[in-house]
């Protein structure tokens, strides 16, 4: 089950086994607001103290699922904001 909104993410707790807590794309489009708002470093946290708080004590028996959307390997600490910034650039498409 994916938890989009706090009436899912009860329901969610209450019933599901597994969870998946993802970006916010509702609006179909992953460079809307929504969609980079809920992928902040605070927006996953936020989603689990919420599951841990509805769920109780089986909390440790719920399978969280999500999406890694930028994995960087570097030998050096300054190459992952360049290798980020790389990474996020939008680039217009043609048709």
């Amino acid at each position: 089950m994916v938890a989009a909104d706090r009436r899912w993410l009860a329901l969610a707790a209450r019933e599901a086994q597994i969870v998946g807590i993802n970006a916010n794309l509702r609006s179909g489009d992953g460079n809307s607001s929504d969609a980079g708002e809920s992928l902040t470093s605070g927006a996953p946290t936020r989603r689990c103290s919420g599951l841990r708080d509805r769920r109780g004590p089986n909390f440790d028996d719920l399978e969280i699922q999500t999406l890694v959307g930028f994995v960087h390997f570097t030998t050096t600490v300054r190459g992952s904001p360049k290798a980020m910034a790389r990474a996020s650039v939008s680039r217009p498409t043609t048709r």
